[in-house]
């Protein structure tokens, strides 16, 4: 898997119905990126039992942004996440 160095990132995820939720990547592939929630990010590292990490396409990450109302999140108000 490339992208180890993204581990650990916030991003907004476009989830199954369309919500749009916050989670840390885990690791990133050729077309998707591997990501877990807070809980279980700190279990992954910590080899601890926890949640494998799902693949969502690329086009379904969005760049974090604090300053974003989470309470009233839309797809319009995000920018594409780029691999850096």
């Amino acid at each position: 898997m490339e992208g180890r160095t993204m581990q650990g990132k916030t991003v907004i995820v476009r989830v199954f119905g369309g919500d749009l939720v916050s989670r840390k990547i885990w690791s990133v592939g050729q077309n998707v990126v591997y990501v877990t929630d807070e809980k279980n990010y700190d279990l992954l590292l910590n080899n601890g039992a926890a949640i494998i990490p799902i693949g969502v396409p690329k086009e379904d990450v969005f760049e974090y942004d604090a300053r974003v109302n989470k309470q009233r999140l839309k797809e319009r108000d995000l920018k594409r996440w780029k691999k850096d």
